[in-house]
């Protein structure tokens, strides 16, 4: 296998920026090394080993067009980021002839309106594919959030649920979706970096 076959394969599916200084760098350090390019690629092992440790430090070519294309997007997380507004407007007319009214009910959706404007808030300085990036993936979890809220308060006030032990496991997966997030915000600050790197 030449050294351009190796490359060719190890970057696969990795954004062009990316792929170019991978392949600036496993060059020059095939160059450096002084042995015959055979023995040289023999030595850097299976690309499909280095292509998954790219795909953990940089997102995919394909990852990084999602996050750039904006219009279905923007229409669906508006819809979304109202979904709590909606749902305390329902349970507010719900119980409305309770005596007295739960205004627990509404925490939930309320907390949930609190977050939604502190996310808009915080990201509206970031890139715009980081920005997508956590307005996208916080629309889901707002309306899970919201959920999970509502439950737990449930639990709290002594209403009863049919799968009880189902909120701190709920609890647990929001909170796995956001280490999951931080770790895809982590590789995509790399990629975008080498992006603004590019001459």
């Amino acid at each position: 296998m030449t050294l351009d076959e190796w490359l060719a394969a190890a970057t696969a599916g990795l954004p062009p920026e990316v792929a170019q200084r991978v392949r600036a760098e496993y060059a020059a350090h095939i160059q450096d090394s002084g042995q015959p390019e055979a023995e040289a690629v023999a030595a850097l092992g299976e690309p499909e080993r280095v292509r998954r440790a790219l795909g953990r430090t940089y997102l995919s070519a394909a990852r990084l067009e999602t996050l750039a294309d904006e219009p279905l997007r923007r229409g669906v997380l508006v819809f979304v980021w109202a979904m709590p507004l909606l749902y305390g407007v329902f349970t507010a007319w719900n119980f409305a002839d309770a005596a007295p009214f739960p205004l627990w009910r509404l925490v939930g959706p309320g907390l949930t309106l609190l977050l939604n404007a502190l996310v808009w808030l915080v990201t509206a300085h970031l890139p715009d594919e980081r920005r997508r990036l956590w307005r996208g993936v916080w629309a889901g979890w707002s309306i899970g959030f919201m959920l999970w809220m509502g439950n737990a308060l449930q639990l709290w006030w002594g209403a009863d649920l049919p799968l009880p032990w189902f909120v701190p496991l709920w609890g647990l997966l929001l909170f796995g979706g956001l280490l999951w997030t931080a770790w895809e915000d982590r590789r995509l600050r790399r990629t975008l970096a080498l992006k603004e790197l590019r001459p």
